[in-house]
């Protein structure tokens, strides 16, 4: 007999008398995965004519090494009514992945296979910008900014956790947090000044430490001033110039 997921449905024996172990669907396709991911899958057993319970479990893994058992009893299915074997699927390498679990029963009676089917996808995160500059802080003073995360892959990708180099600069957003294909995830950060200059880096872990995006953060930092972010009002001079009032193009060393 098979056992299977998404076709129909697989059954142990029919009009012999005999007990009939029935499970669906017949064939599993879990669908695209991010490496480093984990789905879980569940296979319905169903059971008319008596108990019936499962001996072993056998998988073998026809391509790739994606699918495992969940760790759990072997089922026991009673007459009339149904139980549900789990199974996850975390794909290690990129491309399609293939099973077949074999459900052994008491001797003399029939058991079945499912065969089972997913496919591996390699995480793509893209992060901007890559250098996040809070520009020039007073101390005391606190300012937050965003960063854009894109997932660029074919299947969601969950971020896990962001660490930064530096005390000073500190996530404000939760995670872990899922990322659909195609859609975005804004985290803010916030940087606490003490006056002083602050340049770190910064990296952002998904997919189980299966994608990593590196970046930069800066705070006060004078020696690499982006202009447009220490020249706030434009006039050719910083705070970093001695702009004693950087919000004015009128107010500046050289008026």
């Amino acid at each position: 007999l098979l056992l299977g997921a998404l076709s129909a449905c697989s059954a142990g024996f029919d009009e012999s008398g005999r007990r009939v172990l029935t499970v669906t669907p017949a064939v599993y396709d879990v669908g695209t995965v991010t490496i480093g991911e984990a789905d879980a899958l569940s296979l319905s057993l169903s059971a008319d004519g008596g108990d019936i319970s499962v001996a072993a479990l056998e998988l073998n893994h026809l391509s790739g090494d994606g699918f495992e058992l969940a760790d759990a009893p072997l089922p026991i299915v009673a007459s009339g009514s149904s139980a549900q074997l789990d199974l996850m699927f975390t794909p290690g390498v990129a491309g399609p992945h293939e099973a077949e679990l074999t459900i052994w029963l008491t001797e003399g009676e029939d058991g079945a296979t499912v065969v089972l089917r997913g496919e591996g996808a390699e995480p793509v995160i893209d992060a901007y910008p890559t250098l996040l500059d809070f520009g020039p802080v007073a101390a005391g003073g606190s300012v937050s900014a965003e960063m854009s995360l894109m997932n660029a892959g074919r299947a969601p990708v969950t971020i896990d956790d962001l660490s930064l180099g530096d005390g000073a600069f500190v996530l404000r957003s939760d995670l872990p947090q899922t990322i659909e294909p195609g859609r975005g995830l804004d985290l803010v950060l916030r940087f606490d000044s003490d006056g002083e200059e602050h340049v770190t880096d910064g990296s952002i872990r998904g997919a189980g430490g299966g994608a990593r995006v590196a970046f930069e953060v800066r705070a006060n930092a004078c020696a690499s001033a982006d202009g447009t972010v220490y020249d706030t009002d434009g006039d050719g001079f910083s705070a970093c110039d001695a702009d004693c009032d950087d919000t004015s193009a009128g107010s500046n060393p050289a008026a």
